[in-house]
Protein backbone atom coordinates (compact mmCIF):
# COMPACT_ATOMS: atom_id res chain seq x y z
CA UNK A 1 0.00 0.00 0.00
CA UNK A 2 0.91 3.67 -0.65
CA UNK A 3 -0.74 6.64 0.75
CA UNK A 4 -0.48 10.50 -0.75
CA UNK A 5 -2.01 13.26 0.77
CA UNK A 6 -4.80 14.98 -1.72
CA UNK A 7 -5.74 18.47 -1.98
CA UNK A 8 -9.21 18.18 -1.16
CA UNK A 9 -11.31 15.83 1.45
CA UNK A 10 -11.78 12.97 -0.03
CA UNK A 11 -11.08 8.86 0.56
CA UNK A 12 -9.88 7.62 -2.88
CA UNK A 13 -8.95 4.05 -2.95
CA UNK A 14 -6.72 2.61 -6.52
CA UNK A 15 -6.77 -1.27 -6.90
CA UNK A 16 -4.90 -2.75 -9.22
CA UNK A 17 -6.99 -5.60 -9.45
CA UNK A 18 -10.27 -5.33 -11.24
CA UNK A 19 -11.67 -7.55 -8.74
CA UNK A 20 -11.17 -5.64 -5.79
CA UNK A 21 -13.70 -3.06 -4.45
CA UNK A 22 -12.63 0.63 -4.60
CA UNK A 23 -15.44 2.33 -2.56
CA UNK A 24 -16.86 2.03 0.88
CA UNK A 25 -16.67 -1.61 1.01
CA UNK A 26 -13.04 -1.41 0.77
CA UNK A 27 -11.80 -2.02 4.50
CA UNK A 28 -8.90 0.25 3.60
CA UNK A 29 -11.21 2.47 2.68
CA UNK A 30 -12.98 2.13 6.10
CA UNK A 31 -10.11 2.64 8.24
CA UNK A 32 -9.21 5.73 6.32
CA UNK A 33 -12.70 7.17 6.76
CA UNK A 34 -12.47 5.58 10.49
CA UNK A 35 -9.28 7.61 11.19
CA UNK A 36 -10.09 10.95 9.44
CA UNK A 37 -13.57 11.21 11.30
CA UNK A 38 -12.14 9.67 14.72
CA UNK A 39 -9.24 12.46 14.62
CA UNK A 40 -10.97 15.63 12.79
CA UNK A 41 -8.53 15.00 9.63
CA UNK A 42 -9.67 17.69 6.72
CA UNK A 43 -6.84 16.41 4.11
CA UNK A 44 -8.26 13.24 2.10
CA UNK A 45 -5.82 10.66 0.81
CA UNK A 46 -5.15 8.38 -1.84
CA UNK A 47 -4.34 4.69 -1.07
CA UNK A 48 -2.67 3.03 -3.75
CA UNK A 49 -3.44 -0.94 -3.28
CA UNK A 50 -1.17 -3.92 -4.94
CA UNK A 51 -2.64 -7.18 -3.79
CA UNK A 52 -0.02 -9.65 -2.82
CA UNK A 53 -2.72 -11.73 -0.79
CA UNK A 54 -5.07 -13.98 -2.43
CA UNK A 55 -9.04 -12.39 -2.55
CA UNK A 56 -11.73 -14.03 -0.13
CA UNK A 57 -9.18 -17.06 1.32
CA UNK A 58 -9.30 -16.70 4.54
CA UNK A 59 -5.99 -15.05 4.87
CA UNK A 60 -7.01 -11.51 6.59
CA UNK A 61 -5.66 -9.52 2.94
CA UNK A 62 -8.55 -7.30 3.87
CA UNK A 63 -7.79 -6.49 7.03
CA UNK A 64 -4.32 -6.33 7.12
CA UNK A 65 -4.82 -3.38 4.14
CA UNK A 66 -7.26 -1.77 6.65
CA UNK A 67 -4.37 -1.80 9.77
CA UNK A 68 -1.73 -1.29 7.19
CA UNK A 69 -3.88 2.03 6.14
CA UNK A 70 -4.79 3.21 9.71
CA UNK A 71 -0.56 2.80 10.61
CA UNK A 72 0.02 4.93 7.51
CA UNK A 73 -2.52 7.73 8.13
CA UNK A 74 -1.30 7.62 11.80
CA UNK A 75 2.18 8.39 10.21
CA UNK A 76 1.05 10.75 7.07
CA UNK A 77 -0.74 12.77 9.35
CA UNK A 78 1.38 13.27 11.98
CA UNK A 79 -1.53 11.62 14.83
CA UNK A 80 1.27 9.84 16.76
CA UNK A 81 -1.33 7.76 18.03
CA UNK A 82 -0.23 4.67 20.07
CA UNK A 83 -0.69 1.58 18.04
CA UNK A 84 -3.29 -0.13 21.19
CA UNK A 85 -5.30 3.03 20.62
CA UNK A 86 -4.95 1.95 16.97
CA UNK A 87 -6.05 -1.39 18.13
CA UNK A 88 -9.25 -0.22 19.93
CA UNK A 89 -10.67 1.69 16.63
CA UNK A 90 -9.57 -1.35 14.36
CA UNK A 91 -11.40 -3.63 15.85
CA UNK A 92 -15.11 -1.56 14.99
CA UNK A 93 -14.43 -2.65 11.62
CA UNK A 94 -12.84 -6.00 12.00
CA UNK A 95 -12.04 -8.77 14.34
CA UNK A 96 -8.58 -9.53 13.06
CA UNK A 97 -7.67 -5.73 12.26
CA UNK A 98 -5.60 -5.35 15.83
CA UNK A 99 -3.64 -8.67 15.26
CA UNK A 100 -2.66 -6.92 11.83
CA UNK A 101 -2.03 -3.66 13.42
CA UNK A 102 0.89 -5.36 15.18
CA UNK A 103 2.37 -7.48 12.83
CA UNK A 104 3.53 -9.96 15.39
CA UNK A 105 3.05 -13.80 16.23
CA UNK A 106 0.19 -13.97 18.15
CA UNK A 107 -2.94 -15.81 19.37
CA UNK A 108 -6.00 -13.75 19.71
CA UNK A 109 -8.76 -14.72 21.75
CA UNK A 110 -12.14 -13.66 22.41
CA UNK A 111 -13.55 -11.55 19.29
CA UNK A 112 -9.66 -10.42 18.27
CA UNK A 113 -9.45 -7.71 20.89
CA UNK A 114 -7.10 -10.27 23.51
CA UNK A 115 -3.62 -10.86 21.83
CA UNK A 116 -0.92 -13.24 23.53
CA UNK A 117 2.03 -12.54 21.69
CA UNK A 118 4.49 -15.49 20.77
CA UNK A 119 8.06 -16.06 20.43
CA UNK A 120 8.49 -15.45 16.62
CA UNK A 121 8.76 -18.98 14.51
CA UNK A 122 11.77 -19.94 12.68
CA UNK A 123 11.77 -18.86 9.32
CA UNK A 124 10.46 -21.55 6.77
CA UNK A 125 8.91 -21.22 3.57
CA UNK A 126 4.93 -21.54 2.66
CA UNK A 127 3.20 -22.34 -0.11
CA UNK A 128 -0.58 -20.97 -0.07
CA UNK A 129 -2.53 -22.96 -2.71
CA UNK A 130 -6.33 -20.90 -3.05
CA UNK A 131 -8.74 -22.60 -5.26
CA UNK A 132 -11.13 -20.75 -7.41
CA UNK A 133 -13.69 -20.65 -4.49
CA UNK A 134 -14.45 -17.51 -2.62
CA UNK A 135 -14.94 -16.96 1.31
CA UNK A 136 -16.37 -14.25 3.09
CA UNK A 137 -14.64 -14.28 6.54
CA UNK A 138 -18.12 -12.70 8.60
CA UNK A 139 -20.24 -15.42 6.62
CA UNK A 140 -17.99 -18.03 8.20
CA UNK A 141 -18.13 -16.67 11.25
CA UNK A 142 -22.12 -15.95 11.28
CA UNK A 143 -21.99 -19.80 10.51
CA UNK A 144 -19.92 -21.23 13.34
CA UNK A 145 -21.02 -22.72 16.03
CA UNK A 146 -19.34 -22.83 18.65
CA UNK A 147 -21.40 -24.43 21.65
CA UNK A 148 -20.59 -27.79 19.36
CA UNK A 149 -17.35 -27.67 20.51
CA UNK A 150 -15.37 -28.22 23.84
CA UNK A 151 -11.73 -28.37 23.38
CA UNK A 152 -9.90 -26.36 20.09
CA UNK A 153 -6.16 -27.29 20.18
CA UNK A 154 -3.85 -25.34 18.97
Amino acid sequence: LSFERRSDSKIVVQVEQNYVPSDSKNLAYKAAQLMTETYGVQQGVTITIDKGIPVSAGLAGGSTDAAATMRGLNRLFGLNRPLSELCNLGITIGTDIPFCIYGKTAICKGKGEIIEFLNKPPSSWVIVAKPSVGISSPDVFKRLNLEEYHEVHT
